[in-house]
Formats: C-alpha cells, sequence, structure tokens
C-alpha cells in the first residue's frame, strides 16, 4: 500500500487566506457599479443613427458582464465583511449593511431586509439573476439598467426566495469593507 505523506505548511501570514489582498475586489465593485450607471448613457447613445454599435456591444455585453462580477467578487466579499468584524471586534447591525430586501419564501408576501453578507449569499447561491429595465424602446425589455437585480434561489428546504439587491449601498458597502481590510493588511 502506497501512502502519501504530505506535510502541513503553518502559515505566519496574520490574515490567513486574505494576503490576497483587496485591490481587485474593488476594482470588481467599481465595474459592477459603472455597468449600471453606464447602462443609460450607452442607451442613448444606441439612439443616435451612427450608435447601432454602442446598442449591439451593451446588448451582448451588459448583463453578461454583470453577472460574472458578481459571481466573482461575491464570495470574497463575504470573507472581507467577517475580516472586518474580527479586525475592529464590530459586527454591524442590521440596518447598517442593509442592501434591498428578501423573500424567504415567494408563496408568502413578507420582507425583510437584506444584509450585505446575506446579498452576499444569495449572489453565491443564484440560480437566475433577472434585471430591472426602464423601458423606453419600441420593444419590451428595451431600455437601460436600472440599478437594482433581482436574484432567485432555493433554500435548503426547497423553498424558492427572492431577494431585490440594491446596487449602491452593495457597491458602498463592499468597498467601505474592502477599504478597512485592506489597512488591515497593510498593518
Amino acid at each position: 500500500m502506497l501512502r502519501l505523506c504530505m506535510a502541513e505548511i503553518e502559515s505566519n501570514e496574520p490574515h490567513g487566506h486574505l494576503k490576497l489582498g483587496t485591490a481587485d475586489l474593488r476594482q470588481g465593485l467599481y465595474h459592477l457599479f459603472c455597468c449600471f450607471y453606464a447602462s443609460k448613457a450607452l442607451f442613448e447613445f444606441g439612439k443616435d443613427a451612427l450608435g447601432g454599435n454602442f446598442r449591439q456591444l451593451q446588448e451582448e455585453c451588459e448583463t453578461f458582464e454583470i453577472q460574472r462580477t458578481l459571481f466573482t467578487i461575491a464570495d470574497r466579499l463575504r470573507v472581507a465583511e467577517e475580516a472586518f468584524n474580527n479586525a475592529y471586534g464590530i459586527k454591524p447591525n442590521e440596518a447598517e449593511t442593509e442592501t434591498g430586501v428578501l423573500q424567504r419564501d415567494i408563496t408568502k408576501p413578507s420582507e425583510e431586509r437584506l444584509t450585505f453578507r446575506e446579498a452576499c449569499n444569495k449572489i453565491i447561491h443564484a440560480k437566475k439573476i433577472n434585471f430591472d429595465v426602464a423601458e423606453h424602446g419600441f420593444e419590451a425589455g428595451e431600455g437601460y439598467l436600472n440599478p437594482w437585480i433581482f436574484i432567485y434561489g432555493k433554500d435548503q428546504d426547497k423553498k424558492d426566495w427572492r431577494a431585490k439587491l440594491d446596487i449602491q449601498p452593495f457597491v458602498n458597502l463592499g468597498a467601505f469593507f474592502c477599504r478597512e481590510v485592506g489597512r488591515q493588511l497593510i498593518a
């Protein structure tokens, strides 16, 4: 019987896996914010006779880029938020980290606050993401994106949930946690 012996190497890093830093997360948040807030300008440029390329770029890339960015940053943002809580001994209350609303069971009308942490979890476990379009075109769904998304999934009991994520507070809180954790990494 062949037995592999592998030595575990203890990390001397005080922040463990967070030595990856947060600069790329802040860039991801910036990218996410810009995708939403450039949507209207791209749509307006696309109305012009010469703007067909802008509309085509928007149609091909916009929602894909947003989803790619969300899935790329959500898990590490959750880690950054937890690192902030651990580093400063502060756990912000739900109102301070509200990023939208959560409907834990879509068959019931009750809603609760969607915290930053829960928003990250919902992004990670999403089965579907829908976008809110300010319709200003001739065809249904033609327009620019409003800065919120609807995330759908199932919980452990197989109940369908829905989260409405407001991009502005999500990006703002993410940038805050990354900045503060980044300061700790430098210290």
